[in-house]
């Protein structure tokens, strides 16, 4: 098994430091200088348990560097939220091993038994919340399988070769005004809905933005994707989920609400029927892929689970920062939003939002993250995560320098580094797959203050207080 962490107190230092093969020093333990070394083989199964008695000259970091887990793997196997709450004597798991010895004993088998049938009860919840009023009609073409009649060819997604041909220009000063892309770009379908005419879209896409004063970036975005959206042979509608209230800005809810007000207007004999496919991809308005070939359809039944699309960006500097990473611009099946009760609602203010989902998608449903290209940061938390990793389908042998590259419009670096995490949101993320049957689409509540197809259905403006 892969196993990668930057836990070594050397890494990134342009030496492998780990001890393992054509390393060239042993400062730390295997796997834990991924930067340096690339992932390292390791059969976890077969790993003995390790315990450390907590004494008042510990610390966790200085126990990261002696067994190899990182900070925040060894919290969680503890069932601990914060270094503050370790006492002296406490006996500690330090590898996965011990942890799972650890929750053995600390989950009695009725309370495991409790926890299934909640993980059950959770996904009708979280289906019926999906769905609304639709529920019912929903399940009538589910369960009776009915298929609906088309007098048009099935559209076939371009090859990647023919996607390419042909690159959209990057978006530059002066950007398109709304009255000129009203003019350009017009819905075919009801409720703001577009397809193509000359064959039947077995794939619809809604467009989830979550959205706060960010006007610019919308209409760079908007003649952007547009233009590829149709390129691609998709149904799809853009949906603009902007947050009018004073609260502090809270994307993994907005996301949320833009998922049940898209499923509200989806034509379902187009989306759940036989044959068809209902997704949603979750897409921050400043981002922007530099190949037209990343595929925006939905995710495949078989594929192994959603995809997180923005593995790389100019923002992060070329860089993958982490293999759990699943935020900017992420697809997910309506299947896989029932699977993980939808994003935690809790999180206001920056950051965790996409690493709760993440876990809830890799940790608490059991699916993997499916990327156009693998993720080359270290694994923040388990130092296996690559095991809940894996490629899209089909383009695992594609040479495309820009697939699974962004840039952000405007043009400006962002330093992530330099960004806090609010206090709260890093206690929520220290049990995030264990939160998430009671926490979620099923316990979604907001306010919709107006919902319109602006511009003549140019996008869906949704304007909600949470």
């Amino acid at each position: 098994m892969d196993f990668c962490t930057n836990s070594c107190d050397y890494r990134e230092d342009r030496s492998c430091d780990d001890g393992g093969p054509e390393s060239d020093y042993q400062g730390c333990p295997l796997g834990t200088d991924c930067s340096d070394c690339g992932p390292r083989k390791i059969d976890l199964d077969q790993e003995k348990p390790k315990f450390h008695t907590f004494s008042g000259s510990d610390g966790l970091y200085k126990l990261q560097q002696k067994y190899g887990g990182s900070v925040a793997a060894m919290l969680r196997w503890n069932g601990l939220w914060d270094v503050a709450s370790i006492n002296v004597g406490q006996k500690l798991a330090v590898n996965a091993a011990a942890g799972k010895v650890v929750q053995e004993d600390r989950v009695p088998a009725a309370e495991k038994a409790r926890r299934q049938r909640v993980k059950i009860a959770s996904r009708v919840l979280s289906e019926r919340s999906l769905f609304g009023k639709r529920y019912e009609a929903y399940l009538d073409i589910l369960l009776n399988e009915k298929k609906t009649p088309v007098n048009k060819p099935p559209c076939v997604m371009p090859s990647h070769a023919e996607l390419i041909r042909d690159p959209l220009p990057h978006m530059e000063d002066p950007l398109p005004t709304l009255e000129e892309l009203q003019a350009r770009f017009q819905p075919t379908e009801a409720n703001g809905w577009w397809s193509p005419s000359d064959c039947e879209a077995m794939d619809t896409v809604a467009i989830v933005i979550p959205f706060r004063n960010r006007d610019y970036y919308l209409r760079g975005f908007l003649a952007h994707m547009h233009k590829l959206l149709r390129k691609q042979k998709l149904r799809y509608q853009i949906f603009v989920v902007d947050q009018v209230d004073e609260k502090k800005f809270n994307r993994a809810k907005l996301l949320n609400v833009g998922t049940v007000e898209a499923t509200k207007v989806v034509p379902l004999d187009k989306a759940v029927a036989p044959g068809y496919r209902f997704c949603f991809i979750m897409h921050d308005v400043d981002m922007i892929s530099l190949s037209d070939a990343l595929p925006y359809n939905c995710p495949k039944e078989d594929e192994g689970g959603p995809r997180h699309l923005s593995v790389y960006t100019v923002s992060h500097r070329n860089k993958c920062l982490y293999k759990e990473l699943f935020g900017g611009v992420a697809a997910l099946s309506y299947q896989h939003m029932v699977a993980t009760n939808g994003y935690s609602n809790l999180y206001y203010g920056w950051g965790g939002e996409d690493d709760d989902m993440s876990a809830r998608v890799r940790m608490g449903a059991g699916l993997k993250i499916m990327r156009p290209r693998l993720c080359s940061g270290p694994c923040r938390v388990h130092g296996d995560c690559m095991r809940g990793m894996g490629k899209i389908p089909g383009y695992e042998e594609t040479q495309d320098e820009n697939f699974g590259v962004w840039y952000m419009l405007g043009g400006r670096p962002e330093d992530v580094r330099d960004k806090q995490m609010d206090p709260k949101n890093l206690k929520y993320l220290g049990y995030a797959e264990d939160r998430y049957p009671a926490e979620g689409l099923n316990t979604l509540e907001y306010k919709l203050q107006a919902s319109t197809l602006a511009r003549g259905g140019l996008y869906t403006h949704l304007e909600v207080k949470l």
